[in-house]
This record gives structure tokens, sequence and C-alpha cells, in this order.
């Protein structure tokens, strides 16, 4: 997850008259339910207006954004097509991109208070070493269960991962998402 800035603005902060906050979803069409499910989730618990776009990369060529080949290492259709997000914002104000493969369990906004306009960047960095002595993540505790869950190695919405951990959340949500397109329908 990555924030960027091109212009210093006190648009992010709360009790504002907000634009809505720009969030840009990386798509990959291996994996459209599962950016359906993270658009759903961010959408489900904001309490910030937001305006969510797909980056794909299809789209981005057709439109002569993006044009490079594809290399050996990207994994997915935007491994490179995320740093188009500035541009893709106009140059306006703060932007985030996201992986399709997240989940949001959390309200947005509390990430957008963090926002510091002395940085142009702000980006989330992990360093995770899972051990034994990792403490669970328990759901009725807000301390310890996360905000966002990134399915980095693969998700329920592969065969081979149907029972990744928090699959059963990842699949309410594709529930939810399904359920409340049918009724729009």
């Amino acid at each position: 997850m990555v924030l960027t800035s091109t212009t210093g603005s006190v648009d992010h902060l709360p009790n504002a008259t907000l634009p809505p906050f720009k969030i840009f979803i990386g798509y990959d069409s291996r994996e459209d339910a599962a950016f359906e499910v993270c658009r759903h989730s961010l959408l489900k618990h904001s309490s910030i207006p937001l305006k969510i776009s797909a980056i794909k990369q299809l789209d981005l060529r057709a439109a002569g954004l993006y044009w490079r080949d594809r290399g050996p290492t990207e994994s997915t259709d935007f491994s490179f097509t995320r740093f188009l997000t500035p541009y893709l914002a106009g140059f306006q104000g703060w932007a985030m991109f996201v992986d399709c493969d997240f989940l949001y369990t959390a309200d947005i906004a509390d990430l957008v208070t963090l926002l510091d306009d002395s940085y142009a960047v702000m980006c989330v960095h992990h360093d995770y070493a899972p051990t034994e002595a990792t403490k669970m993540e328990d759901e009725n505790d807000s301390s310890t269960f996360p905000k966002a869950i990134h399915y980095t190695s693969g998700g329920p919405w592969f065969e081979m991962y149907k029972d990744c951990k928090f699959a059963d959340l990842w699949l309410m949500g594709l529930d939810e998402f399904t359920k409340e397109k049918l009724a729009e329908n």
C-alpha cells in the first residue's frame, strides 16, 4: 500500500468538506474476484467518501500510457502500472495504491488521518518474520485484529490457497458483494 501526494493539502483531514479520497487498486484479470472484494471491503467500512479506480493494464495500453513488455519478474498485470498512480490522480492531493489482494476490516479513514504533507510518498513497510510465538489475532480484540489483510502469496480465489489464513473473511466478503450485485439487478 502506497500513499502519494504531489501537492501539499489538508483535504484528507476529518470534518472538512472533502473531495473523495482517491484509491487506485491494481487489477489483474486472473484476480477479478479479489479486486471486487477489495473494493467492496473499502466501501463497506469507509466513513469518508472514496473514489476507487482500477488500474487496468489493457486500458493503459489502449490509451498509450503503458507500453512496456511484461518481464519475467512481473507476477501481476499491475506490477509496474502501479507507478502511474500520481499521473492517474492528476498530480493533485493524496492518492493511495493498493494491490487487489487486500481485504479491509476497518475504516480507511483511520489510515487517511495519518497522512503527513511533509512527505511526498508514504509507504507501508512490513518486514514480517513469522514465528511460532506470534500472538494469534483475535476478532474481538481490536488491538490485535488486522485492519487490512494482504493475501500476498495468494488468496481463496485461487484453489491452491482456498484454506489460507483469513480465507473465511474473504469468502464472507465475496458473498456480501455477490448478494449486493444480485440485488442491484
